[in-house]
């Protein structure tokens, strides 16, 4: 029950955030945020979710005591995926994927995504664990 409800206030201040930004920033500037905004979801997407998911399935109550193994597995995929997301962001670089981009930005557009999916990651665990006051917290 708290999840969903958690879930459902997370997803409200991820739309009030937007709608914040969309009304204070230019309609250029929007757009290119938006723009890039979709890479790094595409970005996380594709080096991510199998990690976030991962997490959800097989780091349960149970599992994390008999198999106290299983999260530093866990971490050292996530740092892999890290790697994963580099090696997608100088293809994203040397594709032309996003017009006018510098290596500057596409190098904070990784940095960016592997906070977001660390955060992600972090909830995924407080959700597979039902720990509702920590993902409170997080959100």
């Amino acid at each position: 029950m708290w999840s969903g409800a958690l879930f459902a206030l997370n997803a409200l201040l991820n739309l009030g955030l937007a709608l914040a930004l969309a009304w204070s920033l230019p309609a250029s500037a929007y757009g290119a945020f938006t723009v890039y905004f979709a890479a790094a979801l595409l970005l996380g997407n594709l080096a991510y979710d199998w990690v976030r998911l991962s997490a959800m399935r097989f780091y349960t109550p149970v599992a994390r005591l008999k198999e106290p193994s299983l999260r530093a597995t866990l971490d050292i995929a996530f740092f892999a995926s890290t790697g994963l997301a580099l090696a997608l962001g100088t293809i994203f670089s040397v594709c032309g994927f996003l017009p006018e981009s510098s290596p500057e930005s596409l190098g904070a557009l990784v940095v960016l995504t592997a906070a977001n999916a660390a955060f992600e990651y972090w909830t995924a665990l407080c959700r597979a664990r039902f720990d509702a006051r920590r993902y409170a917290v997080m959100v």
